[in-house]
């Protein structure tokens, strides 16, 4: 009777084994919709502007591996991965979606992408413009200025230093224009709050809108 028993479990052991290792060899297909982050690399100076028609594009991805993995990732409605762009050249360009670089981008997501492989993606390229961050010297003017001076106003440092958009920054120089900021407008909204005739030192803040999104005035 207990060799009966015995034999009964390693039987009943045996099939469960079998039958895991058959669910493991049986590989099947599916597709899920994704969306992609386009993030630069650490401590890189890149900016990247996805086109407006992908920004919400949902890409179709074609996955193949063990059933019971596919079973799992079916029951996602959507993924959401992010993707490290690296170093490029200014202006517009597409980022092409291969299949190593996007399983490395789920598997971030979700560590069950690891067990199976990518077959395709549709679209495969996401159109976008790749910009940059650069820092350049600036000249400080006081050409516009309107109310009346005994002294024609004394800037006590006459540059600064922006960083801006190299896209910006070379339409700027293209077109022959220095890289000027002029503070006539802000440099006297604040003198009308001071008594007339009376020597001012005026403390300003400057705004670097002029030179962009994302332009910013740096520490020195």
């Amino acid at each position: 009777m207990m060799e009966q028993v015995k034999l009964l479990s390693m039987t009943a052991v045996l099939s469960l084994l079998t039958w895991i290792v058959a669910d493991n060899m049986v590989n099947e297909s599916t597709t899920v919709s994704a969306t992609f982050e386009l993030l630069p690399l650490a401590n890189s100076d890149v900016l990247i502007d996805v086109a407006p028609e992908a920004v919400s594009q949902l890409y179709t991805i074609k996955l193949q591996g063990p059933r019971r993995f596919i079973d799992v990732v079916q029951k996602r409605d959507r993924t959401n991965a992010r993707l490290r762009i690296g170093d490029r050249a200014v202006g517009p360009t597409e980022i092409v979606l291969d299949k190593d670089t996007v399983k490395r981008a789920l598997i971030e997501t979700w560590s069950d992408f690891d067990q199976l492989t990518v077959l395709s993606i549709e679209p495969s390229t996401i159109p976008v413009v790749i910009d940059r961050l650069v820092t350049h010297e600036v000249t400080l003017t006081t050409r516009r200025l309107t109310l009346p001076y005994a002294s024609e106003p004394q800037l006590k440092r006459s540059t600064t230093h922006v960083q801006i958009r190299q896209s910006r920054y070379t339409n700027i120089v293209g077109a022959g224009q220095a890289l000027q900021m002029d503070i006539s407008t802000d440099l006297e909204r604040q003198l009308r709050s001071s008594s007339p005739g009376q020597p001012a030192t005026i403390l300003l803040t400057l705004d670097p809108r002029q030179f962009g999104p994302d332009a910013a005035i740096s520490p020195d």
